[in-house]
């Protein structure tokens, strides 16, 4: 297991993505002809925003990964609120290896039937602060307990911007004894400093032409 303290927009997605795409083709199942239906993989994300961003990386390197010879491409799904739930539920009975989701639209959809996470044994906390920070804690508890435990061979990395004690009593009850832990710069930070931010304060009617602009 690691914990990785590292600024937001530090792509760091290929940190966690790259050793889970080599521990999916590790499993069984990978080679043409042979499949496992049920996700082995789970990223949580705080918002459908950053959801997406992953997703993106998930299906461009998936691609890359797939493109030998003798394996089959590696599939993958967006799980985020605010959308009907037909789509998700139809992709993922027809099989993928990797889900992407927000924790409570991933909550909805386990509690109905359509995303079973007992076959989990790769786990991804992105950007933790913040979903402990908007609430998702006791959504987040409820959908790790209910996928394989540590001692059944489940794989956690869990990214945070902050090591504030919420995150350190997360890591305590999840995470295994001698996790690594990761600090890229120092373990209080909170953003990347290499963004730069601009606000512009707009008259409500005049939004749209600045936009456009």
């Amino acid at each position: 297991d690691v914990i990785g303290i590292v600024s937001t927009g530090s792509g760091k997605t290929l940190a966690f993505l790259v050793p889970a795409l080599l521990h999916i083709r590790a499993t069984a199942g990978d080679k043409v002809g042979t499949r496992m239906m049920k996700p082995r993989m789970l990223i949580m994300s705080p918002t459908r925003e950053l959801a997406m961003q992953s997703d993106v990386i998930v299906r461009e390197l998936g691609e890359v990964a797939s493109a030998n010879k003798g394996y089959n491409p590696v599939r993958s799904i967006c799980v985020y609120g605010g959308v009907p739930k037909d789509i998700q539920k139809k992709a993922i009975r027809e099989g993928v290896e990797i889900v992407v989701a927000t924790p409570g639209r991933l909550l909805d959809l386990n509690e109905e039937g359509a995303c079973p996470l007992d076959q989990i044994s790769y786990l991804v906390l992105d950007e933790a602060d913040r979903m402990l920070d908007e609430g998702f804690e006791p959504v987040i508890r409820k959908i790790i307990v209910k996928c394989p435990s540590a001692l059944e061979g489940r794989q956690t990395v869990m990214f945070s911007a902050t090591w504030p004690e919420s995150i350190r009593n997360l890591a305590e009850k999840y995470l295994k004894p001698n996790t690594v832990r990761v600090v890229v710069g120092g373990a209080e930070l909170s953003a990347n400093h290499r963004v730069t931010q601009k606000v512009e304060c707009i008259e409500k009617f005049k939004r749209d032409r600045r936009l456009l602009e």
